[in-house]
């Protein structure tokens, strides 16, 4: 009996033993665990962050886009004006010169009636 019960007593001993070591590989593991956990919720509020930053210069780009696209619609009507008005500055460039022309040629014409006056 007594052999038994010291055979049984050596069991649980080494079961005991066993049981310690896989405790102390559990309690490892959860502080492992937990410590991944700590990390994980760390960087998911940093990529919150980093998203937020991202949607407000995704905004950002947009609203610039959008002005940009203004301002082109904008170039295009005026150069749509200039080239409507092209025709009609031409004309007036023309009619200057041909008004210059005539107030020259009316000058000389003075000039040689002044002269011929005199002879």
């Amino acid at each position: 009996l007594i052999l038994e019960s010291t055979k049984k007593i050596t069991t649980l001993k080494k079961k005991m033993s066993s049981l310690r070591s896989e405790n102390k590989n559990v309690k490892s593991t959860v502080a492992q665990l937990e410590s991944d956990v700590k990390r994980l919720e760390i960087e998911t509020i940093e990529l919150s962050r980093n998203l937020k930053d991202t949607q407000d210069q995704l905004e950002e780009c947009e609203k610039l886009n959008e002005s940009q696209a203004e301002l082109i619609e904008s170039y295009k009507s005026q150069l749509n004006d200039t080239e409507t008005q092209e025709p009609a500055v031409k004309q007036c460039v023309f009619d200057l010169g041909t008004s210059l022309q005539v107030s020259l040629v009316k000058e000389e014409l003075q000039k040689t009636e002044q002269e011929l006056q005199k002879l």
